[in-house]
């Protein structure tokens, strides 16, 4: 998956999630989502830097996703 294949998927996700809540409002909704989106990515890039779990992660991979996911 491209980095920005992987940024939408993310987007799109808790953008799903926050369509649920009530009442629904386009831009805050759409906010909510990248906000989300960024923070996930953000977890994933310090969780790699301290080293936390077992899995190698592509750094540069996951750089371009946070970059993608700012240009949402």
């Amino acid at each position: 998956m491209t980095p920005k294949e992987k940024a939408d998927k993310l987007f799109f996700r808790f953008n799903a999630e926050t369509v649920m809540q009530q009442p629904y409002e386009h831009e805050t909704h759409i906010k909510k989502a990248k906000q989300s989106t960024i923070i996930c990515i953000e977890e994933i890039l310090k969780a790699r830097e301290a080293g936390t779990t077992g899995v190698v992660f592509d750094k540069e991979y996951w750089e371009e996703v946070l970059e993608i996911a700012n240009a949402l």
